[in-house]
């Protein structure tokens, strides 16, 4: 194997990684992001996003590699310098990310501190057996900077990891009609201006075996823990089981919808996906409401579930889960309409404000709901749960 330590301080672009690597930050030194786009490598893995931005360069970088370990000492620092590339200037959408690994097999990142990213932190790419342990990010700068993006990959463990961003904290996604599975997601915690844990919203490829177990989610400005298909892709057998949510709005966001958007040539599917098999054990939250933000004001907290006419969401399992709620609603003659998801952007709070204070579930058949809690911070004149074009539903 080949062995690359970097023990000095360095600023510089890509660092290209061959197979059969072993990369060692040492004690106390740091990467720094050169601020120029033109010394970050390109190939064909390039792609635009749903923002306008085109994601492909990083600070590391390895496509069709395999067995690469990459390892930080004690300290040790990867700063790709963010708040630098400005947005809206010339080429701020080609920022890069810090880590990007794609068409990989074997890859380990242990022990790595990562801060401001200027976009993605780290984006694993159609990849197989994959371990990421340990690491902590810390990223508020710029939009677009999710902190853990698994995208289209087999086998794959985020265990003991810390993240702090301004966007998605940990993301299961998949841009190309590959499959992402057998994903397990444990003892991380996250503060994110975004969701704490989402699946999607690139959803070409199916989704299957994704556990999202033992973890923490301090702060989620953007919702707690969403999971959404909206270009094509099949998600099945979803595990969200002894999650902590200490501050959070919009506490669980499944959602159905036909944007059926394509981000690579080859890559679309030609019918709206489905949602099936989610399973949602032993969560704890206290839900906010902040009036002075968009974000957590409109959905008023609530969990909700929509599938679309056409495509419900099947098999729905909520069990043994407490949710402080906001409440606060008290006019009895409001109207309270929640939009359909169709082909747009699928966000909890674009769809308005529920009629209901705890629960919300449309377009759904075979939902079980067991020993769930809710309470309320503020009176609340809305029922607690509310079903719209559910089929087989238990509550108790």
């Amino acid at each position: 194997m080949r062995i690359k330590n970097i023990n000095e301080n360095i600023e510089r672009g890509t660092f290209l990684i061959e197979s059969d690597t072993k990369i060692t930050i040492g004690k106390n030194v740091t990467v720094t992001a050169i601020h120029d786009v033109d010394s970050f490598y390109t190939d064909d893995s390039v792609f635009w996003d749903t923002c306008g931005n085109e994601l492909g360069r990083a600070l590391f970088f390895a496509n069709g590699k395999q067995n690469i370990e990459f390892i930080g000492e004690e300290g040790n620092l990867i700063d790709g310098r963010g708040g630098l590339w400005v947005e809206g200037d010339e080429k701020s959408h080609n920022r890069p990310s810090l880590i990007r690994f794609v068409n990989c097999k074997n890859v380990t990142l242990k022990n790595l501190n990562l801060i401001d990213s200027p976009c993605w932190c780290i984006h694993i790419q159609n990849c197989e057996n994959v371990l990421i342990d340990g690491l902590t990010i810390k990223s508020y700068c710029n939009h677009n900077n999710d902190g853990i993006d698994i995208d289209g990959c087999t086998n794959v463990v985020v265990q003991n990891c810390r993240v702090e961003n301004g966007d998605d904290a940990i993301v299961v996604k998949a841009t190309k009609n590959i499959p992402s599975k057998n994903i397990l997601i444990k003892n991380c915690t996250v503060n994110t201006l975004g969701a704490g844990f989402k699946i999607g919203t690139e959803t070409v490829g199916d989704i299957s075996d994704v556990k999202y177990i033992d973890n923490v989610i301090e702060e989620s400005v953007g919702g707690s823990i969403k999971i959404m298909s909206v270009d094509g892709s099949n998600i099945s057998d979803v595990l969200v089981k002894n999650v902590n949510i200490i501050h959070g709005t919009g506490p669980l966001f499944i959602a159905n919808g036909y944007r059926m958007r394509k981000y690579f040539d080859g890559h679309i599917r030609e019918i709206a996906g489905s949602i099936k098999n989610v399973t949602v054990q032993n969560v704890t939250a206290n839900v906010y409401c902040n009036e002075e933000n968009p974000y957590a004001k409109v959905a008023r907290g609530v969990l909700l579930v929509t599938g679309t006419p056409k495509t419900f969401i099947e098999n729905l399992e909520i069990s043994d889960c407490s949710f402080n709620m906001p409440g606060g609603i008290t006019d009895k003659n409001g109207e309270y309409e929640v939009k359909e998801l169709t082909d747009g952007y699928p966000e909890f709070y674009f769809l308005g404000t529920t009629p209901s204070y705890g629960a919300y579930i449309r377009h759904a058949q075979n939902v079980k709901i067991k020993n769930v809690k809710f309470n309320l911070a503020k009176p609340d004149v809305r029922d607690k749960i509310i079903t719209n074009d559910v089929k087989n539903v238990t509550i108790e």
